[in-house]
């Protein structure tokens, strides 16, 4: 008898996804029969991760949308001077110059 047909099908009532955890779940079955059930059933048993919003409706969409383009502006405009921004004297510091020449060579005799 093979290993799937000792697994019984639902009954009624009972669903696919059932199945599906009753085949993971069966020390008997192969490693990767195994595998293929739980990772056909893993959208049903945990739920994606996702942005939604939640709009209260007392301010149309447009205006939202408008400050929020400001406020991503203003981040826009603090990298670019922190970018401006000469480096710190720090002494442990390289410079990107410094690391793009070519080393010294060492002569051997």
């Amino acid at each position: 008898m093979d290993a799937l047909e000792e697994i019984e099908a639902p009954a009624t009532g009972r669903t696919s996804l059932d199945l599906l955890q009753a085949i993971y779940r069966c020390p008997d079955q192969p490693l990767s029969i195994r595998m293929k059930a739980a990772i056909a059933a893993l959208p049903y048993e945990h739920p994606r991760l996702a942005v939604t919003v939640a709009l209260d409706g007392t301010e149309d969409l447009g205006a939202r949308l408008h400050r929020a383009i400001q406020r991503s502006a203003k981040v826009i405009e603090l990298r670019a001077i922190e970018q401006a921004r000469p480096p710190h004297d720090d002494p442990t510091a390289v410079s990107a110059a410094a690391v793009r020449r070519p080393m010294a060579l060492i002569r051997r005799r």
